[in-house]
């Protein structure tokens, strides 16, 4: 765990958000993925996709730490 935290902070702290968007239709189907997740981009070209699970099964919503949840589009 420490090793992948260390990792994580290593390709992600001080990287700005470039973009924001939905996974597209074509590689969503791609994927086998009847989700589309929202998908983050940062300033290194490293994408943040939500998956179902960690064999990347299906798309997936994020929690926050507000009343909002970012849900995956059908």
């Amino acid at each position: 765990m420490k090793k992948t935290t260390e990792e994580l902070t290593k390709h992600m702290f001080n990287q700005k958000i470039v973009k924001v968007s939905y996974m597209s239709k074509k590689d969503a189907d791609a994927r086998g993925w009847k989700k589309r997740p929202i998908q983050i981009l940062l300033s290194n070209g490293l994408w943040l996709t939500p998956q179902s699970d960690d064999e990347g099964n299906d798309g997936g919503s994020i929690g926050t730490n507000t009343d909002n949840i970012i849900p995956s589009l059908r």
